[in-house]
């Protein structure tokens, strides 16, 4: 099976890489438009391609010639976008609609994962709203836009040109590996600090009211697999456990793996009122289509993403 992951040096790929390798049986190319990132791995083919190069993206899909397309490439800062929208809609929608193009120049029969987000239904319109995908997008944030439009672009390639896409809508993912600009990676960067005596024992957060439904990162490319062999063409599949933690709870339960004694000190700061502060949904479709259900605890989950940041201090 020859498989092609856009942005596959980002977090979410590189994971999707260490399952694909552990599966066995795929030729695995991967694309960046650095130089610096072309460095090859055991069992991945880099290639210099840049994503909104539409002759690129024709050549690089003839010479590989894709089985599965994994299209990981894109935007992925939510709270960074308020400042610089233009690059979210750049990285998300426009780099989607330049790999399209290019199936659809190239011309021959490929499956298409495209990675969506949670984002995109926004907040409840009641309390306690659960999401499912025939709920309405009421995106937040011009990151959340940017995927909405990316996610119904996927919808109309299919309906119009019968492209095999499908559309993943991932809620938040942590795990091993993942920048600290995210706040359970930054809880936990902070925390491996305090206790090396890099920081003073003092944790500083943001809101710690918003309640989140996190999936082990390596849990959700195993649905993005699971997705490519069972799921339907033209369908979106909310991808997440269905089970929702606030913030608050998940400091705690990082601070409890750590015997160092900490101070939490939350930075006076106004929330954004287009934050999303709760994001709930079902997952039934993913789990019935694919048979797919998360393999990793929160706990176990949280301890590698601490001792992930432990190694590095």
């Amino acid at each position: 099976m020859r498989v092609l992951i856009t942005g596959v040096t980002g977090f979410v790929g590189s994971h999707l890489v260490e399952l694909l390798l552990k599966q066995g049986s795929y030729q695995i190319h991967g694309t960046s438009r650095s130089r610096d990132k072309l460095s090859a791995r055991a069992g991945l083919t880099m290639h210099l391609a840049d994503p909104l190069n539409l002759k690129e993206m024709v050549g690089l899909l003839r010479s590989i010639e894709p089985q599965w397309i994994f299209h990981l490439a894109g935007y992925a800062h939510n709270g960074r976008s308020f400042t610089e929208p233009e690059l979210a809609w750049e990285g998300n929608l426009q780099v989607t609609q330049t790999l399209f193009s290019a199936v659809r120049y190239w011309g021959q029969k490929t499956r298409i994962l495209i990675t969506s987000s949670g984002l995109i239904y926004g907040d409840p319109e009641t309390p306690g709203e659960v999401f499912d995908e025939k709920t309405s997008f009421r995106p937040a944030s011009p990151y959340a836009v940017s995927k909405a439009a990316a996610d119904l672009l996927g919808y109309q390639i299919w309906k119009e040109c019968g492209l095999e896409v499908i559309r993943a809508r991932p809620f938040n993912q942590i795990g091993p590996g993942q920048n600290a600009e995210y706040a359970v990676a930054n809880f936990a960067r902070q925390i491996a600090a305090i206790e090396s005596g890099k920081q003073t024992p003092v944790l500083e957060t943001g809101n710690l009211s918003g309640q989140r439904d996190l999936t082990d990162v390596r849990d959700m490319v195993y649905a993005f697999v699971r997705l490519m062999e069972r799921g339907q063409p033209g369908e979106a599949y909310n991808c997440a456990t269905g089970m929702t933690y606030s913030m608050a709870e998940i400091l705690d339960r990082l601070i409890k793996l750590s015997s160092a004694q900490i101070e939490i000190r939350q930075k006076a700061e106004s929330n954004r009122q287009s934050e999303t502060l709760v994001s709930r949904t079902q997952v039934e479709k993913l789990k019935k289509s694919t048979g797919w259900a998360p393999v990793h605890s929160l706990d176990s989950t949280l301890k590698d993403i601490l001792n992930d940041w432990r190694s590095r201090n």
